[in-house]
């Protein structure tokens, strides 16, 4: 048995034991998981030898310790905000497709995605209920780090697959196993790494989020994927707006510092495949993408409530010439249109935008830290890393979803667990917003000029669990 498997051994075990008595172990332990995917790794033999479902184990135990933890977790926050509505009601109509699409249940396809994206459900049913502290979110996100650490590595070291140059699969999870995926899932990972690195105050912990974030880049650097340029420039471009002005000159200068060091990293064939970006028209795979959509936006046209979840690969040679094998859609939206409709893409924009209402409603909560530095300095500092929290990960989804347009993620659980960390970090916010207005009413009944010190407009109503 290697090292690398005894710690693992080490590491599942104790935090599906641990999840029993606090939940929170399970849903880190669940998150490296998904990006370990132990039963495909070169150490795993005895995980497949057990024939043991890692991420099903330790979803069960988590929820056990919930079920035993029940009155814990009992407090006023919603665990149905709107976001998770909407994600149920996108569940429902995809389970309605999966039952009336032109090859109901009896494709492995539709089934497969219908059973994933019931297990997302209730893992972000899990993850609302369950993370609802601060210091829960921050542990959320280093664990997030901790298998970016360890994808990157592995990258790094050259342990997967190459195809023509380019780091091509076996690596991680099965969400992002092949090139194009493991780009997408690498450039959100910059942006909280980022955060962690400028809100961290350890050296180690520094330390690590500068590591994370320089095996993320480095391995998008040797997938040599082209949608995550896209994606990078608009990370980086709604980080600027979006961030604070006392850390935009910060940031901007650690992405410069970043973007010279990364520089360092390419090679010819990096760059030659990127310069393809300029005459797409001359790329026999980017020509061949723009028929794929033509062909989505025909299958919308002919069948406007989708042919079925699952399906396109099975219908996108009927619509393109010389197509004799199944292809992916190539694009999220695409996909999501062509199999189920316009229906499911209208829900599916719902869940993102009710993601990002999310966010702004937490950042709106901590947007008056500034206020409240002398007078009351420990909310000051929740409220701060509150704007903060839900910035990163606004500018991370931002990313993710700009990469997604040109690359299939429609039943990537990585990008709907990040969508669904909105509902906690809203659910966080909540709690702090009661907290100031407690602040609130006892600094007005001791001190009627006291409550000037506190942003006008940001207490006056009784929070909304939307």
């Amino acid at each position: 048995m290697s090292l690398t498997e005894i710690i693992f051994w080490f590491v599942f075990i104790g935090g599906g034991v641990g999840a029993m008595f606090n939940p929170t172990y399970g849903i880190l332990v669940y998150i490296l998981v998904y990006h370990l995917n132990p039963e495909a790794q070169w150490w795993g033999a005895n995980v497949r030898a057990l024939e043991l479902r890692t991420s099903f184990v330790i979803a069960l135990t988590t929820t056990i310790g919930v079920l035993i933890n029940w009155k814990r977790f009992n407090r006023p926050e919603k665990q149905f905000p709107i976001m998770y509505v909407m994600m149920l009601a996108f569940l429902a109509y995809c389970l309605f497709t999966f039952m009336s699409g032109l090859q109901p249940i009896a494709d492995g396809f539709g089934r497969a995605r219908i059973d994933k994206l019931m297990r997302i459900s209730i893992f972000v049913f899990l993850l609302i209920r369950i993370i609802r502290t601060m210091r829960q979110y921050r542990w959320l996100l280093w664990s997030w780090m901790a298998g970016t650490i360890y994808i990157g590595y592995e990258a790094w070291s050259g342990v997967g697959g190459n195809e023509s140059g380019r780091l091509s699969s076996y690596l991680g999870g099965a969400d992002f196993n092949q090139s194009s995926g493991l780009a997408a899932h690498m450039v959100p990972m910059t942006a909280i790494a980022g955060f962690l690195f400028f809100s961290s105050r350890s050296k180690r912990a520094k330390f690590f989020a500068l590591l994370a974030a320089a095996f993320a880049i480095n391995t998008i650097i040797l997938t040599r994927t082209r949608n995550a340029v896209p994606g990078m420039i608009v990370l980086v471009i709604v980080g600027l707006i979006r961030l604070p002005r006392g850390l935009r000159i910060k940031c901007l200068v650690g992405m410069l510092i970043g973007l010279a060091c990364a520089a360092q990293l390419t090679d010819k064939g990096w760059w030659a495949r990127m310069a393809t970006l300029k005459n797409p028209n001359q790329d026999a795979s980017i020509v061949r993408r723009y028929d794929y959509w033509q062909a989505a936006v025909e299958m919308a046209a002919d069948y406007p409530w989708g042919i079925g979840i699952g399906q396109f690969r099975n219908f996108v040679p009927i619509y393109v010439e010389d197509l004799d094998v199944g292809r992916s859609a190539h694009s999220t939206y695409f996909q999501c249109l062509a199999e189920l409709g316009y229906p499911g893409l209208f829900l599916y924009l719902l869940v993102i935008a009710t993601s990002f209402y999310h966010f702004e409603r937490a950042r709106r909560v901590g947007r008056g830290w500034r206020a409240l530095q002398l007078s009351h300095p420990d909310l000051a500092q929740e409220q701060r890393e509150i704007h903060l929290l839900a910035t990163a990960n606004e500018v991370a989804v931002c990313g993710f979803l700009v990469c997604a347009a040109f690359t299939s993620r429609l039943w990537v659980e990585g990008l709907w667990v990040l969508m669904a960390m909105s509902c906690c970090l809203r659910n966080i916010a909540a709690c702090l917003q009661l907290r100031l207005q407690e602040v609130s009413s006892s600094s007005s009944t001791s001190s009627p000029s006291a409550e000037q010190n506190l942003q006008p407009g940001l207490l006056i109503s009784q929070p909304r669990y939307t």
